[in-house]
């Protein structure tokens, strides 16, 4: 018998495998009885009873667990830490398995399943440009555009009906705003999650103010007092496109190298464009969900530098990869290994980080509307 529990956000699942005895119930927070069973990502076995929180991250589920003898005690609730993840080393045919992997406990004729064409595409976009752990990875919602503006979009009248990879961007650009109505359900989802887990989700809330110049150089400056916060600069490594006929956006993922500079680094030179920054901050143990509303000036008075004309609005929502709270690069080194030693790379800790990803942005994609 396999049950598989929904979250509250329908975005990530737990799974229950083994003999059911009786289920009390379907609701979330349901105790069912099994004579044996197997929690993912625990390794447990003949436990008679189990009740689990079903919003989890990528921390691992809220599960409780007690024996047949003291199914009327209270069970001891355990919070499966990032140590306590990591010491379930190896499956029992001895091949390493992060526990959280989506495959952790497939098989496909007795074999761990390949990674899916697109996961792959995002891990080699990550071995090809993560140096450092300077490096910031991010899934975005946007539309991609042929740069003939005659064309339109992209997914239209192409002959593929589901989300593929596009890799003709000579031809395309990508445009990295959604609108107003796809924002606002988004941050209303958001919000409610947040309102359902807090224990689980932290919050930010921020306003600042890019002055941007050339090269990828920008200020980052306080949007009352302008006072000056930092200065860096920020150059894209490389994209991976995903074109989506079926739905109303598509979505990209970039890796781009983040480097600060000096307070004075500007000093002298000439801005090009300012943004004002609205930015509402989501964030669980692994990821970092980004909804801004932006207000962009273009035009700068050349003496007094003060914005001319009314601002542009615009509406962003990305998913940052919190890399060094992950220890990014270390999955990257394990990932490397795993090819080496020809072991099954979809169990590994990047494939389970970048499978993370997409099903977030899938998700919001998902919420913003379909086609």
């Amino acid at each position: 018998c396999r049950l598989s529990y929904a979250s509250l956000n329908e975005s990530n699942s737990r799974v229950i495998e083994g003999t059911l005895d009786k289920a009390h119930s379907t609701k979330p927070g349901a105790s069912v009885f099994f004579s044996q069973f197997h929690v993912w990502p625990t390794r447990a076995s003949n436990v008679a009873m189990a009740t689990y929180d079903p919003f989890a991250t990528a921390s691992g589920a809220t599960i409780t667990v007690g024996s047949g003898s003291d199914r009327k005690e209270s069970a001891k609730r355990t919070r499966m830490g990032e140590g306590e993840r990591e010491s379930v080393k190896k499956s029992a045919d001895g091949v390493p398995v992060h526990p959280e992997s989506p495959t952790a406990n497939a098989r496909v004729l007795g074999r761990f399943p390949i990674l899916d064409d697109r996961t792959s595409a995002v891990i080699d976009l990550v071995l090809g440009t993560m140096s450092s752990d300077k490096v910031e990875i991010e899934a975005k919602l946007g539309t991609l555009l042929f740069k003939d503006s005659s064309r339109g979009r992209v997914g239209r009248g192409l002959p593929i009906g589901t989300e593929a990879l596009w890799s003709n961007t000579r031809e395309s650009r990508f445009e990295s705003s959604i609108s107003e109505p796809a924002f606002r359900r988004i941050n209303q989802f958001l919000n409610d999650a947040y309102g359902r887990n807090k224990s689980e989700m932290r919050y930010v809330h921020d306003f600042h103010t890019d002055v941007k110049y050339d090269s990828g150089v920008r200020e980052v400056r306080d949007p009352e007092t302008r006072e000056l916060k930092f200065v860096e600069s920020k150059s894209r490594s490389g994209d991976v496109d995903f074109v989506c006929p079926r739905r109303t956006l598509d979505y990209r993922v970039s890796s781009s190298v983040e480097s600060p500079l000096s307070l004075d680094y500007t000093r002298g030179r000439r801005p090009r464009s300012e943004r004002q920054k609205d930015r509402r901050s989501y964030c669980t143990d692994s990821l970092s969900i980004d909804l801004t509303r932006v207000e962009t000036w273009n035009h700068l008075d050349p003496s007094t530098l003060q914005r001319q004309g009314p601002p542009t609005v615009s509406f962003e929502v990305e998913i940052e990869i919190l890399g060094k709270q992950v220890n990014l690069m270390d999955a990257v080194h394990q990932y490397r290994k795993s090819m080496q030693d020809r072991t099954s790379l979809s169990t590994t800790r990047l494939a389970h980080l970048v499978h993370t990803l997409l099903q977030h942005i899938r998700l919001l994609q998902d919420i913003a509307g379909r086609e």
